[in-house]
């Protein structure tokens, strides 16, 4: 059975800083879709904030239940040995033992995905877009 173990930030920080990227991504996503919705710019707005923040609560849930900090992991499996086999195709010359090896296997897991970054890159521009066309219609309406 594979244990959990937190990664440092010292040891991976390229994993650390994508992972960072994701999840400030994520919550500026949320941010600008519930402004977008109080904006009065349609209720769709709202669904474009659930699905960033559906898969956080999920991945902060998954770690909450197994009693980690929802930050990147590795899973560790036990040590396994493994023998080689024996048969006339595994000739070792005279006087050589035969060995054997161990086999120690992790998986790192963070969240990462290429999607938050560009989504929120992309509302940016609209949220600047749709400010910079609010400020230019205040101006002319003052006038």
């Amino acid at each position: 059975m594979p244990h959990y173990v937190i990664l440092s930030p010292l040891e991976s920080p390229i994993t650390y800083a994508l992972f960072g990227i994701t999840w400030l991504s994520c919550l500026f996503c949320i941010w600008v879709g519930i402004y977008f919705y109080r904006e009065k710019k349609g209720p769709w707005w709202l669904l474009i904030a659930a699905a960033f923040a559906f898969p956080m609560i999920a991945e902060l849930t998954i770690c909450l239940l197994h009693g980690l900090p929802p930050l990147p992991y590795s899973l560790v499996y036990p040590e396994q040995t493994i023998r080689p086999p024996s048969g006339p195709e595994d000739w070792h010359p005279p006087g050589m033992a035969r060995t054997t090896g161990t086999i120690i296997t992790s998986v790192s897991r963070a969240q990462w995905s290429f999607y938050p970054p560009m989504m929120a890159v992309a509302l940016g521009w609209a949220y600047l877009a749709d400010r910079k066309k609010r400020i230019g219609n205040s101006s002319t309406a003052q006038t």
